[in-house]
């Protein structure tokens, strides 16, 4: 089955603020973003079926951040709240459909 038969795809490297999406997926990013609450409202405004997020740093542990060396630089990493996640989410009028 494929999921994007006759369905047009676009990649955007800027979150946009207006247009109709059916998916919203952010990979490996989140744990980059310090107001990442501000940025999945922004994600939700857009009015998407479903947000899609891999590779989030979360689990059940007191949220923190750390400095994560990446080459010569050091770049600000958070490590977040499972619960506070799915809350934030629930409050937009999200839910986790699947978890792996």
């Amino acid at each position: 089955m494929d999921l994007l038969a006759g369905r047009g795809v676009i990649y955007e490297s800027n979150l946009p603020t207006i247009g109709k999406y059916d998916l919203i997926h952010a990979a490996s990013s989140l744990q980059y973003i310090e107001h990442w609450q501000e940025l999945l409202a922004n994600f939700a405004a857009l009015g998407p079926e479903y947000i899609l997020l891999s590779d989030v740093f979360a689990g059940s542990i007191q949220p923190y951040v750390t400095l994560q060396n990446y080459y010569e630089s050091k770049i600000p990493q958070w490590f977040l709240n499972l619960k506070v996640l799915l809350n934030t989410f629930l409050t937009l009028g999200y839910r986790m459909v699947l978890k792996s």
